[in-house]
């Protein structure tokens, strides 16, 4: 466990090195006390200490001309024409999608009414494995959640179908 932590705090401190330090054009210390406590520090601290090698990475500036420049080359750049159907085509698919969820809404309102019988007006009749109250209190609202929720996708099958 002891070489784990280790293991992870060279890593964590070589990868913070890499993206801090040099931006700095510091050096990395690793320092080892005599309890064999490794420290990573920028500071050289005794003898015991040994630079890390540490690859510059290299980084390209940006310029603002190129931005500018790039709206300018392409401006007369012309796009191929956005892919269209047939009017037909389109009107079937509206035709499927339509059927698609008038047959969700019959679900659902099917649902709906199953929910709201077994519910009996919030006195549902009371299951064998339902000895302690609490359990048929807990279906209860269950059930309740379940109607508000049908009830819910009801209307957003409707208000998506147009109909009020």
């Amino acid at each position: 466990m002891h070489e784990l932590n280790k293991l992870f705090c060279k890593l964590t401190i070589c990868a913070f090195s890499v993206f801090s330090v040099h931006a700095n054009a510091q050096s990395v210390f690793v320092c080892s006390s005599e309890d064999g406590t490794v420290e990573y520090t920028n500071n050289l601290k005794s003898k015991n200490c040994k630079e890390l090698k540490i690859q510059k990475s290299n980084v390209i500036p940006s310029s603002a001309k190129s931005s500018n420049s790039f709206s300018n080359k392409n401006a007369n750049i012309t796009l191929p024409p956005f892919p269209s159907i047939s009017q037909n085509v389109q009107q079937q698919r509206d035709g499927d999608r339509k059927n698609i969820l008038s047959k969700e809404l019959d679900t659902e309102n099917k649902k709906l009414q199953d929910l709201q019988k077994e519910y009996n007006g919030g006195m549902p009749e009371r299951q064998g494995n339902e000895k302690n109250y609490q359990k048929y209190l807990d279906r209860v609202e269950q059930m309740k959640k379940d109607i508000t929720r049908s009830q819910g996708n009801i209307e957003s099958l409707k208000k998506e179908m147009g109909v009020k």
